[in-house]
Parts: structure tokens; sequence; C-alpha cells
């Protein structure tokens, strides 16, 4: 019995490293391209003493992995632990975020694979209040490709977004509810990040610029 079970424990152990080292699709012909949509549902608050802002952000990853082609119109579901994907996460994310849309995959038949996720929570943001109450923020959203180098790893605005008429491919909803703040602008653009120095993980981000509002 105790055979059996050590047996079953290293065939789950090899089965869960397989799925971790899966590697790139086509790693020859140059770095993953991963296009992105970011898109803030809304923004809640902004906690100058916690150095926090609170928001509601949906984000759409494509790229296309040629070994999952399939045959068929349809699409098919993978979890996204049992293929490659470019291990996005928001550096700045505090515990609070929850995720709210399922950790999967959908896969046309030409391979191209679509995940979409939906953060809802606290975002950590160092803020400069040496002006305050006139001051003007800069806040940002930082999306990382964990342990993929820009060599490995490209985001670009997703081009069927661009479109569809959203500039850059991201945008922030004209109804969001952030009380005390005016949003001033936006911007989306590719920023590598570093955990410690020679450590460089390719990158994006999203930053808003708002001013505080003073009656």
């Amino acid at each position: 019995m105790l055979a059996a079970l050590l047996a079953a424990s290293l065939e789950l152990s090899h089965g869960a490293e397989t799925r971790t080292l899966i590697g790139r699709p086509d790693p020859d012909s140059g770095p993953t391209q991963v296009s992105v949509d970011i898109f803030f549902v809304d923004i809640n608050s902004i906690d100058s003493a916690q150095q926090t802002f609170t928001a509601d952000i949906a984000v759409v990853l494509r790229w296309k992995d040629t070994r999952l082609a399939h045959t068929g119109s349809g699409v098919v579901h993978y979890p996204l632990d049992q293929v490659w994907n470019p291990r996005v996460v928001i550096v700045n994310e505090t515990n609070s975020v929850n995720r709210r849309l399922p950790e999967s995959v959908y896969v046309d038949a030409d391979g191209t694979m679509l995940y979409r996720q939906r953060y809802v929570g606290a975002f950590a943001q160092p803020l400069r209040l040496h002006s305050f109450p006139f001051d003007k923020q800069t806040f940002r959203v930082q999306l990382v490709a964990i342990r993929f180098s820009p060599d490995e790893v490209k985001f670009v605005p997703d081009q069927k977004w661009i479109d569809a008429g959203l500039k850059q491919a991201g945008g922030i909803s004209a109804s969001i509810t952030l009380p005390d703040w005016t949003v001033e602008n936006w911007n989306i653009k590719e920023r590598t990040w570093a955990l410690a120095p020679g450590l460089e993980d390719a990158g994006y981000a999203f930053e808003f610029t708002a001013s505080r509002n003073v009656e």
C-alpha cells in the first residue's frame, strides 16, 4: 500500500513538473508575441495614507501556439497550468485583489490562445504628497511575464481591439466612481521589471494621471 502511494506521488510530481517545464512555442523564431488589452472597468478609490488605489481591471491576453491547433470550428478549453503561458502577474497588486474569472485558456483551431481575467481589489502605488492637497499623481498597473526576459516574451497592444476602436487596446470607463479625483490622461507602454539587478523580466504597464479635486 505504501509503495503504491509513493508511486502515485511520484507520478503526480512528474506530471506537475512536466506542466511547469512546457517550453515556449517556436522559440527559435524570436520572442513569443503576447497581445494585450487592458481596460479599467472602474476606479473606486485612492487611499493616500495606505498608498493604494482600488480598481476593477479587465485584462485579455492573446498568443499563438500551433502545437495546440485542432480541427473543427469551435474552441478547446484548457486549464492555464496545463499549457505554455507567459505567467503574467500584476506585481503591484495587494493581497486584497480577487481574480473573478477561471484560470483557463481558450484555443482556436489555428492555435490562437485567449486568456481573460478580471482583477478587483487594491493596488500598491507610492505617492508624492509634498503638494497635498493640490497634488497630481501617476498610477500604474504593472504586468510582468515572470521569469521571461524581453528576448523571450514581447508584449504588444492587441490589434483586434484597436481595429474595434479601442485606442492602444486599452482604456478607462467613462462612468468610473472615483470620488475627489479627476483622471486627466492615460497611456500604455512596454515597461520591463526587475526584481533585482540582472533579473529583468518582460513587462507591460498601464498608467493614468489623476489630480485631486479641491473646492
